[in-house]
């Protein structure tokens, strides 16, 4: 019985965190980040602005992370944002353990689309359009497409542009 419990918070973790995903990246970071002054500024203003005048990739993303930057910012949110959700661990350390991973995984995807931009075009590209689309305000979700789908917010850019985002040729 136990390990269904685990296996199901397991699930709903999983869920929790691709929707708190999805949700700080549009109400926070685009919402109020969109106001400079805002403490959620450095996303859209900084980071966004880096990606859109580097076609995609962000400068500070190539430096050693030891400068306050918005790299370093998101950063330092997830693993707070982790620690906050810790007494999780007391009733379901498998379930924790999910949230542990899916920032992780958030941390190392959202970095590597920012160094490696073909990279990104062919595995993430739906965090490409969410940067380099006209639109900006959808494709909320770096870790996958699918929260976006179920939202309605998924919107196809390199598609619409005649651009196979699963070719590993194409040019960043």
């Amino acid at each position: 019985m136990a390990v269904l419990v685990h296996a199901v918070a397991m699930v709903l973790a999983y869920l929790y965190a691709t929707a708190m995903e999805w949700g700080v990246h549009r109400f926070l970071f685009h919402g109020l980040g969109k106001k400079r002054g805002s403490p959620f500024a450095f996303h859209y203003v900084e980071h966004h602005g880096a990606c859109r005048r580097a076609n995609m990739a962000d400068p500070d993303y190539l430096e050693s992370g030891l400068r306050w930057s918005p790299r370093t910012r998101e950063f330092g949110g997830i693993v707070c944002a982790t620690l906050l959700h810790l007494p999780l661990a007391l009733l379901s350390w498998p379930a924790f353990l999910v949230l542990v991973v899916h920032g992780a995984r958030y941390i190392y995807l959202h970095h590597r689309s920012h160094v490696d931009v073909a990279w990104c075009k062919q595995h993430l590209p739906w965090h490409y359009d969410h940067h380099m689309a006209p639109n900006q305000d959808a494709n909320w979700c770096v870790t996958g497409e699918w929260f976006d789908k179920l939202m309605g917010t998924r919107s196809s850019y390199l598609t619409a542009q005649g651009q196979d985002p699963k070719r590993d040729d194409i040019a960043a």
